[in-house]
């Protein structure tokens, strides 16, 4: 009984210590996997192409096709003396005899491209701004990364790590002279390799710092190891990385929501504990002090001494990514728009021509001679003419009046 009863016990406290050590092994698990997703949308898109980022969101196309479309009706319709037309539309086959039908169906057809005309370049300017927009939001991206250009070799090498600093001397606030927040790469670092053992793997197993042992302040920074560790890592975590205003805006409040999360005591000792990223224990600053117990901290400090958030620049870069793409998208929206009314232009022509076509089929089915004119060029539903002989002839200037007055508000 008393051998059972010490083997249980034996279970529960290698139980405890085992959840103990996993739990140090990641201090800052939830603060590295927020930055590791705005790492990866900045890392996998600073190269995009603006153009085909603007081209998967609208069918640029359609415009050209549409437009296109109502030409073929000007140039069907240019000529009123060499016998019956015939048009393709989306209601079917439309055919305008020779003489005053077609003649009349010209002008409609030419009012209608010269709308449609106009309506295009619109969308070819608006295509040109939202590239333009687009492009410097890809551009901002790599900014975010590292003030350097080159980024061929971004796994490998701490970009914007200075070889000469000691690890506090990057990692602590503008104000204690450190450079917390210039760059995401050295924040990533600062955030996930501690001084001492009690911060060993602090961003998860995957990243093993320095093995448990002290590392030296004049060494650390040249122990480049420790980058292609969190590069690998963060590069197969499970995180979107999606080029989109919606990801990226999930990404920045997940960074933001962790700002201060972890204050620990510090919280009595100072106004800059709201802008701590990473594990504090009771530490008042993020700098490293065995002698004074301030071993188990390791966090990146981007508070100012009267209590208020000093800049983080490489998320100022994202949120100008951001915005960017708000314009970009703004003006997508607007050809989107402008793309709807062309659709819709063209609808109004083929119906109307094809009404035009069916009040004529009926006027000769009556033994009318007049022939009755087919525009198209699709309007709102209606029906075809009912009226034969001189009422007829009355309904179709009447319609023919509507849809000259119609497509003036174009």
């Amino acid at each position: 009984m008393l051998l059972n009863s010490a083997f249980r016990l034996l279970i529960c406290v290698s139980t405890v210590s085992l959840w103990l050590h996993v739990c140090a092994e990641n201090l800052n698990r939830r603060e590295y996997r927020a930055m590791c997703r705005i790492y990866r949308i900045a890392l996998r898109h600073h190269n995009d192409s603006a153009s085909a980022y603007v081209g998967s969101q609208l069918d640029w196309k359609r415009f050209d096709e549409l437009y296109e479309r109502v030409k073929a009706c000007v140039e069907a319709t240019g000529n009123t003396t060499e016998g019956e037309v015939e048009l393709e539309t989306d209601f079917g086959s439309v055919k305008l005899p020779s003489g005053p039908v077609t003649a009349k169906a010209h002008n409609i057809c030419v009012a209608g491209a010269g709308k449609m005309d106009h309506i295009n370049k619109a969308a070819q300017l608006l295509k040109v701004n939202a590239e333009d927009a687009a492009q410097r939001a890809i551009a901002n991206l790599k900014t975010a990364i590292t003030t350097e250009k080159n980024l061929e070799n971004a796994g490998q090498e701490p970009r914007g790590w200075n070889d000469d600093a000691a690890r506090d001397a990057t990692c602590d606030s503008h104000e204690n002279g450190g450079r917390a927040g210039v760059q995401l790469t050295t924040d990533l670092i600062c955030l996930c390799i501690g001084m001492y053992y009690n911060t060993h793997k602090a961003c998860g197993t995957g990243i093993p710092g320095h093995g448990g042992f002290r590392a030296s302040q004049k060494k650390f920074s040249k122990e480049k190891d420790h980058w292609a560790d969190i590069h690998k890592d963060c590069d197969k975590m499970s995180v979107k990385d999606d080029f989109t205003i919606e990801n990226i805006n999930t990404s920045i409040e997940n960074f933001n929501a962790l700002l201060g999360a972890k204050p620990g005591k510090w919280s009595t000792k100072t106004k800059k504990s709201s802008w701590v990223l990473g594990h504090t224990a009771e530490a008042p600053s993020c700098r490293t002090n065995e002698t004074k117990r301030w071993d188990k901290n390791i966090c990146i400090d981007y508070g100012l001494s009267d209590g208020s958030l000093g800049e983080i620049k490489w998320r100022s870069q994202i949120y100008k990514t951001r915005n960017f793409l708000l314009e970009a998208e703004a003006n997508i929206a607007k050809a989107r728009k402008l793309l709807e009314r062309m659709e819709f232009l063209l609808v109004v022509l083929e119906k109307d021509l094809l009404l035009a076509n069916i009040s004529n089929s009926l006027v000769l089915a009556a033994g009318l001679k007049t022939v009755r004119p087919h525009v198209s060029l699709k309007s709102f539903g209606g029906t075809g003419l009912q009226e034969s002989g001189g009422g007829g002839s009355r309904h179709y200037l009447a319609l023919m009046g509507v849809l000259t007055l119609m497509f003036s508000d174009f």
